[in-house]
């Protein structure tokens, strides 16, 4: 059973192999690409003619040539000559080092027809997305061709909101010894979180396994979260022979409580760099922002749920055999919610099964909801709030829109219905004869982690709250931290005028920091110490204001993740929790 400050290390020992750095023998790659909507096989060979393709950018989601609203499959492709030149070069470590940035949601990536990576699985009834993973990858020495036009090409798929090719670095390099070089942090302490104001080590992991000895300097620095101030610097010099590994301890002195990165990096006498970097907490439960609900914040969400109750909930339950299997049924459910507003939801009921357990599932911001059919032992319901996924009948504002729709007033904001939306799915849930109503949990990512929140808080009936990577917290400070949705909010104002007191004012009512200490059951939140898109400082701005007892809150910190949990290991470190707790 996991317990309090869940001691969970992911990654701390395992060596990453580092991307290579620019240097005079790049390629460039950064301009060129060509982009087709649609799906086929044949657009990964290299002889597929592509002349009557639109040229594109890259660098910036599809959305601006596709289509706002184009979700789907789109294909990627690049020409490019590589010299025979460079042939002694490549031929040394036996190929090049492709980078290809951030690909949202799922890309595979061909070199000359050979697929050489994928990160996430194209759709499926458990879709797992990769939008905030780097692409790196190697091509080797036997799929080039030299003297003539190479093709990369990318097949994309993106299940809602932005799309495509968006962020490089993209960049295409003959592997040296960079690429062999490995990197790790080791932490003495657990959870990648130490005390404030307490002394502490790293020790860094060296492992060489190029065909040269390196000699150098190894630089390790501390940021703060965003690299805004470097509080801490050490260099070591060091020499490390070929085929070797190497430890190297380095002391620091102790921080204040708060959210770092610390930066390796390996200076080669050359001139050459490679570097590493890791995310460390210290004292996590310290960092606190104290609520600041307004004066009518319980009337207020007492006047929603009782305008929800109002509602005439109309149920209607639709199977849907193409997503059953041999041991789970599944169903779309449709249900009016606040406003009268219509929303569905994926239901999956294990078959031949009675008195389970249920989950609801939340989503993010944007994204399309599919059905859970790998859970066995719960029913689980899949819901696609108001504007989202299948449930954009009565309210569509599309993405950007969708943060604005309402916000006139608390009344009247898009977030008062999202909320009622989960609550709205809780009564459904309590109507299922297979459920029992004593044992119900609430778990979402990002957006979805902020409605686990507020579900949690506004309905008792919610048993167990498993929040990652929570949005919706402490939007000041979130502003001050995050690009978005700052920048958006910066740009309403400009445009409308209004003082920034009433924008936070209506803001308020919808902040999971005001609403955590409504909260009482058990919770389990996941945490990405790279996210710069819901940072560390804004979900324990809610966790730290929960009501739930000290002895029944916990969190998993991942050191060298952003705003995705490593899908391999956090889902199944939640259902066993969840499992644990309602003892099935």
């Amino acid at each position: 059973m996991l317990r309090n400050q869940l001691f969970i290390e992911i990654i701390c020992c395992i060596l990453f192999i580092i991307p290579a750095v620019l240097c005079a023998q790049s390629l460039d790659i950064q301009k060129g690409w060509k982009f087709q909507k649609g799906d086929n096989p044949a657009w990964a060979l290299a002889e597929t003619p592509d002349a009557q393709w639109q040229e594109v950018p890259v660098g910036e989601g599809w959305e601006r040539f596709a289509g706002e609203d184009y979700d789907g499959f789109g294909w990627y492709r690049k020409r490019i000559l590589i010299p025979s030149s460079l042939k002694a070069e490549v031929k040394r470590y036996g190929g090049f080092s492709l980078d290809l940035g951030r690909i949202d949601d799922v890309g595979q990536t061909f070199f000359n027809g050979n697929m050489i990576g994928q990160e996430g699985k194209i759709p499926s009834a458990n879709n797992e997305t990769a939008w905030d993973v780097q692409r790196h990858y190697v091509v080797p020495i036997t799929n080039i061709k030299w003297d003539v036009e190479n093709v990369i090409a990318v097949r994309v798929y993106d299940g809602g909101g932005g799309g495509g090719l968006y962020t490089g670095p993209y960049e295409m390099t003959p592997l040296s010894w960079k690429n062999f070089v490995q990197f790790g942090i080791d932490y003495p302490f657990q959870n990648s979180t130490t005390e404030e104001k307490k002394d502490f080590f790293i020790n860094v992991n060296i492992n060489n396994q190029s065909k040269e000895k390196i000699k150098g300097l190894l630089q390790c620095r501390i940021y703060t979260f965003g690299e805004k101030e470097l509080v801490n610097e050490k260099e070591v010099k060091l020499i490390i022979k070929k085929r070797k590994n190497g430890l190297t301890p380095i002391s620091f002195e102790g921080l204040s409580a708060g959210f770092y990165k610390i930066k390796i990096m390996l200076i080669s006498d050359t001139g050459e760099k490679c570097f590493y970097e890791k995310g460390l907490a210290i004292s996590p439960e310290k960092v606190i922002s104290a609520p600041n609900p307004p004066s009518d914040f319980e009337a207020f969400w007492q006047k929603a749920k009782a305008d929800l109750a109002k509602i005439t909930p109309n149920y209607k339950i639709i199977p849907q055999p193409i997503w059953s299997n041999d041991k789970v049924n599944t169903f779309i459910v449709e249900m009016q919610s606040l406003d009268n507003v219509k929303v569905r939801a994926w239901l999956s009921i294990p078959k031949e099964k009675r008195n389970l357990p249920a989950l609801l599932k939340v989503q993010g911001y944007s994204s399309y909801m599919m059905p859970d059919t790998g859970i066995t032992d719960a029913v689980v319901l899949a819901l696609n709030i108001r504007g989202h996924g299948n449930s954009r009948d009565d309210v569509n504002p599309g993405f950007p829109g969708f943060l604005f729709r309402g916000f006139g007033s608390a009344e009247a904001y898009i977030y008062r219905g999202a909320y009622m939306d989960c609550l709205r799915a809780v009564d459904f849930i309590c109507t299922r004869e297979e459920v029992d109503i004593n044992r119900i949990a609430v778990e979402g990512a990002s957006q979805g982690g902020a409605l686990s929140f507020a579900t949690a808080a506004l309905d008792k009936r919610i048993k167990l709250c498993m929040p990652d990577v929570p949005f919706l917290s402490d939007f000041k400070n979130y502003f001050d931290i995050a690009n978005w949705p700052g920048d958006e909010f910066k740009a309403y104002q400009a445009k409308t005028g209004r003082e920034w007191e009433d924008i936070y004012r209506v803001l308020s009512y919808f902040d999971i920091r005001n609403l955590a200490p409504k909260i009482s059951c058990p919770v389990l939140m996941g945490v990405g110490l790279f996210d710069d898109v819901c940072p560390p400082q804004i979900n324990f701005a809610a966790y730290n204001n929960l009501g739930t007892n000290p002895t029944e809150k916990s969190y998993l910190l991942y050191p060298v993740a952003g705003h995705s949990l490593p899908w391999q290991v956090h889902p199944p470190l939640k259902m066993e929790w969840m499992r644990a707790h309602f003892k099935n």
